[in-house]
């Protein structure tokens, strides 16, 4: 593991063991190694900073002092929506839950 990999773990503890929960209550009988789990929870930390990054980019589009009134859901929907991966990839989870 990586010296960032071990801080997270530091910080976050529980993530891994929530993902873990996750996944064996939305799959039962699936074996997750640590490795697929830990790929996941990366994954998800990848993600989560994009979309704070966009949020931030539609925020600071929308107000110069934005950071005094905070980002908002729609900063999220505008930042999602002006990137076209991020938006492909939303679509994409949406038309395979449905």
């Amino acid at each position: 593991m990586s010296k960032i990999e071990d801080k997270l773990e530091e910080r976050f503890p529980l993530i891994e063991q929530k993902v873990q929960e996750f996944l064996e209550s939305k799959y039962p009988g699936t074996n997750f190694t640590p490795d697929g789990r830990r790929s996941l929870v990366k994954a998800m930390n990848y993600l989560s900073a994009e979309l704070l990054k966009l949020s931030v980019t539609a925020a600071q589009k929308r107000d110069s002092k934005w950071e005094e009134s905070g980002l908002t859901i729609q900063d999220l929907e505008e930042g999602i929506r002006s990137d076209s991966d991020v938006l492909q990839l939303i679509n994409k989870v949406k038309a395979f839950k449905s």
